[in-house]
């Protein structure tokens, strides 16, 4: 069940046109679940939505992976894409996870969300 919700989330947040508070808390309390080791400052931080802590998430989440971004900087209409997969170097390498959104850091919470659900609970 967790890990749907996490899908769930992850397709809100993307289509998400500005920073929506109570959502994105609610990602990261399941973020929390997922990835009980990560120290919850790092987490709370993530909720706020701001790349670089999103960013230091999945480095701690998948630590070595490759985060791709490719994507329009506009602020009136940005269209991000991010993929999350543990190599660069293979051309067969499964995508973990893949977001997009409007803004950067919606991509990005929706790449670590569904990287999240696609793994095992531990």
């Amino acid at each position: 069940m967790q890990s749907q919700e996490l899908l769930e989330i992850a397709t809100q947040i993307e289509m998400l046109p500005t920073y929506d508070a109570a959502l994105t808390r609610r990602a990261f309390e399941l973020v929390a679940r997922k990835l009980p080791d990560v120290d919850r400052d790092m987490i709370e931080a993530g909720a706020l939505g701001t790349v670089d802590a999103v960013l230091l998430l999945i480095d701690h989440g998948f630590p070595g992976w490759t985060l791709s971004m490719d994507g329009v900087a506009s602020e009136q209409d940005g269209h991000w894409k991010c993929s999350l997969r543990q190599s660069a170097v293979l051309d067969n390498d499964a995508y973990l996870g893949v977001g997009k959104g409007p803004k950067l850091s919606n991509a990005m919470i929706g790449t670590l969300l569904k990287a999240l659900a696609q793994r095992p609970n531990e």
